[in-house]
């Protein structure tokens, strides 16, 4: 059985709907948070009551991994132990790695460049996204007091076509 049979399977089962697990710490409710967890924790904790609420009706999850790129190595963590968390329920999971896509989306993609652990003080965010990947970023290294390499305009017009 291939993994498309699997998820096919899982929609003539439950439905199809696809629960979106692109979860940002500002997301939870205040009365939810546990101040003695990191926010990567928290984020888990969340995502695991969504799946225990939803698993009856849902053929999927997704999981935009900007949110969690956001939070650096923590949000990784929290990344890898949500996509398990949909494992366990049995249901299947959709990573969602896109890049060059909404605005929310660049912006989490741009926290999570400017994380201090990575300790890098120029970003070049590539010409061949759309121009709203580009936006979040430089505003972000300015406010951090960090770099940003644009890429030239005229090459920009020369990869378009690409």
């Amino acid at each position: 059985m291939t993994n498309m049979d699997k998820l096919y399977e899982a929609v003539a089962a439950r439905g199809p709907v696809c629960v979106g697990l692109d979860t940002d710490f500002s997301y939870l409710p205040a009365d939810f948070v546990d101040t003695t967890l990191t926010k990567g924790e928290n984020i888990v904790r969340f995502n695991k009551k969504l799946i225990d609420a939803t698993k009856a009706v849902a053929g999927c999850y997704k999981v935009q991994i900007a949110y969690y790129e956001s939070l650096g190595l923590e949000g990784m963590k929290a990344y890898a132990e949500t996509l398990a968390a949909v494992r366990e329920a049995g249901i299947p999971v959709i990573a969602d790695i896109k890049r060059g896509d909404i605005a929310k989306t660049a912006e989490m993609y741009a926290m999570g460049q400017l994380h201090r652990r990575l300790r890098v003080r120029f970003r070049h965010a590539g010409s061949l996204h759309g121009s709203g990947f580009h936006q979040p970023l430089p505003a972000l290294c300015r406010k951090a007091g960090q770099g940003h390499v644009r890429p030239l305009p005229h090459l920009q017009r020369r990869c378009q076509g690409l």
